[in-house]
């Protein structure tokens, strides 16, 4: 990447045509998923949300699921976002790319899951912010890319063990010049018409 393609990533926007889910060199990459199994009820979110600091990156890492209110989280102090592509690694909490998510953060909070036909964004010249996208200096950036797909993996979450295979997952990624004081996720997914 040149070092002026660099520097206008660095203000979070992403030229139209360029991949928006690699890193952009910003205070702060945040990445969610979310396992839906429609039949059962079932659904697990895993983030990670990576900010850059003068000492080097850390991150935020948390894993919860509903029913049963299940929540775990920590702080890594090393992490790192790939630039090329999607792809994430906090410590050896998580680590994440497009075809697959492993999430440890305890012996009884870990998340391994596999990707298998996939339905990502279907836009060529935008991602989710459309036009906005290319505009530098927005306080906060967001781009869907993984809409759908069948998984296979399981995961446990306190004293139970999930099969997650049949279910389906949703993944975005949002970025900024620091975690907003406040946002909303808006997503639909796990529903049987895709």
């Amino acid at each position: 990447m040149s070092r002026c393609l660099a520097a206008y990533r660095a203000t979070g926007a992403t030229l139209p045509f360029r991949d928006p889910r690699g890193a952009h060199g910003i205070e702060m990459e945040g990445y969610y998923w979310r396992v839906t199994d429609p039949w059962s009820g079932q659904v697990i979110v895993a983030l990670c949300g990576v900010s850059s600091a003068p000492g080097g990156n850390w991150a935020v890492v948390a894993l919860a699921a509903h029913p049963g209110g299940f929540l775990r989280q920590s702080m890594p102090r090393s992490a790192t976002a790939t630039l090329s592509d999607l792809g994430v690694s906090a410590g050896t909490m998580l680590q994440a790319a497009g075809d697959h998510v492993t999430a440890h953060l305890a012996t009884d909070a870990h998340l391994s899951l596999r990707v298998h036909d996939p339905t990502l964004w279907p836009h060529r010249a935008f991602g989710g912010l459309g036009p906005a996208q290319a505009v530098p200096g927005l306080g906060q950036y967001w781009h869907p890319h993984l809409l759908g797909a069948r998984l296979e993996g399981h995961a446990v979450l306190g004293d139970r063990t999930v099969d997650l295979g049949g279910a389906t997952a949703y993944a975005e990624k949002n970025w900024g010049a620091g975690f907003p004081r406040r946002w909303w996720w808006g997503q639909a997914q796990g529903f049987d018409d895709p």
